[in-house]
C-alpha cells in the first residue's frame, strides 16, 4: 500500500504545503550543499534536482534526505501540537516522511513534490 491521500487522510495538499518553512528548509540544505540559496533555486530552476547539486558538490544524497526529513518533521510537530492536525494525520504525515523526503530530494522542476500513490 502507497502514500495515502489528501482525500484519505482528510487533508489537503495546500494546508501540508502551508505547514512547511520553506526559507528555512532551503537555508538548511543551502548549509548542507555549501550553496548560497539562491543558487540553489537558481540550479532548480535549470532543471537540477537537489541530489544532482549533492552529487556535484561531492555531498552524500541521504545527507540531503536527513535535512529535508528533519525540516519537515519540526514543521509538523507544531501544527499536531497546536491542534491542527489529529493524532492520525500525524502519525501518517510521520509514516510517510522517509518517503516523502527522498522524493524531494530527486524531483526536478515541474515535478509534483507530495507522493500521493505508488508508481504505476
Amino acid at each position: 500500500m502507497g502514500p495515502l491521500t489528501s482525500e484519505e487522510t482528510g487533508g489537503s495538499l495546500a494546508a501540508a504545503n502551508s505547514l512547511v518553512d520553506w526559507p528555512a528548509l532551503i537555508g538548511e540544505l543551502g548549509r548542507t550543499l555549501d550553496l548560497n540559496p539562491i543558487e540553489i533555486g537558481r540550479r532548480f530552476e535549470a532543471g537540477e534536482s537537489l541530489a544532482e547539486m549533492a552529487d556535484a558538490q561531492g555531498i552524500e544524497r541521504d545527507a540531503l534526505v536527513q535535512v529535508v526529513q528533519r525540516r519537515l518533521v519540526a514543521d509538523m510537530n507544531p501544527a499536531f501540537t497546536a491542534g491542527d492536525m489529529t493524532a492520525g494525520q500525524h502519525e501518517i504525515i510521520l509514516r510517510g516522511m522517509p518517503t516523502q523526503a527522498e522524493r524531494m530530494v530527486t524531483i526536478h522542476r515541474g515535478e509534483p513534490w507530495v507522493v500521493t500513490a505508488e508508481p504505476a
